[in-house]
């Protein structure tokens, strides 16, 4: 089933439906147990398909966990942070690399608990 999601994907992710192919592959991976084989080319998917929706410089206005906020003068991003609630507990680490061409990969990304079932703002 998940080799047929991957296929999907990069399918998807050819024909310019990057939002299409990351929301398929989330679920993928939701629904993954720990060791299946499939899950590294799922996650390395992903990081090329976040490489444009979250790295980018250009927004991606139909994206549900992007958006624009314009940090007014005495802002930190600390206070911005603590003003948005998150429906859920754990702990996260996200490793990023910079890559030869300027551009930023999750070379590791660890999460425990429950995913958020939404973020508000």
């Amino acid at each position: 089933m998940m080799s047929a999601c991957v296929k999907w994907a990069k399918e998807q992710v050819d024909a310019g439906k990057l939002l299409d192919a990351r929301a398929r592959l989330n679920d993928a991976l939701q629904t993954s147990k720990p060791g299946d084989s499939l899950v590294p080319p799922i996650e390395a998917l992903m990081s090329e398909i976040n490489q444009t929706l979250v790295f980018a410089r250009q927004h991606v206005p139909d994206d549900p966990y992007g958006g624009t906020y314009v940090v007014q003068p005495g802002e930190s991003l600390t206070k911005i942070a603590t003003s948005a609630t998150i429906a859920s507990e754990g702990s996260y680490v996200i490793i990023y690399k910079r890559q030869p061409n300027d551009t930023w990969q999750i070379v590791l990304h660890v999460w425990t608990g429950t995913p958020p079932p939404e973020i508000n703002h």
